[in-house]
């Protein structure tokens, strides 16, 4: 099993050449994806802690290179995501509409309400 720490270096793969650091602020996804099908494949949880603070001094960097102009139409945009009106949703739902609620064919296979168990006896355990 090979440890990798923040400098290690992929010898494999599309982002041969790059640490781990650069993979992961590229694309953290393919360092799960290394977790998940190479056996050999490891990062200590410190590590990964360390990748996790360096991804979030980047972002305060970038956010702080915003000019005054740029943070005020974010959170503006974020006031009209955030902001919703409950009136509106009640109009645009329907109880009575059958599209509007939840599909009921999905069967929860522990659900004891099933009659997946009455096929068994006491005796067969």
């Amino acid at each position: 099993m090979k440890f990798y720490d923040v400098d290690s270096v992929f010898t494999f793969g599309k982002h041969e050449g790059l640490t781990i650091a650069e993979v992961y602020q590229k694309d953290p996804k393919y360092i799960d994806f290394c977790f998940e099908n190479i056996d050999e494949f490891y990062v200590a949880p410190d590590v990964m802690k360390e990748l996790k603070i360096i991804e979030n001094e980047q972002q305060s960097q970038e956010f702080n290179r915003l000019g005054d102009d740029e943070i005020d139409m974010m959170f503006d945009e974020m006031r009209e995501i955030g902001a919703w009106d409950e009136d509106k949703i009640e109009e645009e739902f329907s109880w009575d509409d059958e599209d509007d609620l939840a599909d009921d064919s999905y069967e929860d296979p522990y659900d004891e309400d099933e009659d997946m168990y009455d096929d068994f006896d006491d005796d067969d355990f």
